[in-house]
């Protein structure tokens, strides 16, 4: 049995609090999908600007990617 558990929302929102705390309550392994942002993104994020689809599209298959070697792992 796997299961993975994906929290979604706006930042501030509490989605790190949540998965940390449930990570260590559970023992389940914890990954924030920020962690994938890119460069590109970051940048943006800087200057308060909006993602483009081109980077939008990026880092969905960076985040697809990291959860297909990440569900190998755990």
């Amino acid at each position: 049995l796997s299961m993975m558990i994906v929290l979604f929302g706006v930042a501030g929102a509490g989605k790190n609090f949540v998965g940390e705390h449930l990570a260590r309550q559970t023992g389940f392994f914890f990954w924030d999908a920020d962690e994938a942002l890119t460069p590109a993104m970051r940048q943006a994020i800087q200057a308060k600007q909006l993602f483009t689809q081109a980077m939008r599209d990026e880092f969905c298959e960076l985040i697809i990617q990291r959860v297909k070697h990440l569900l190998q792992q755990h």
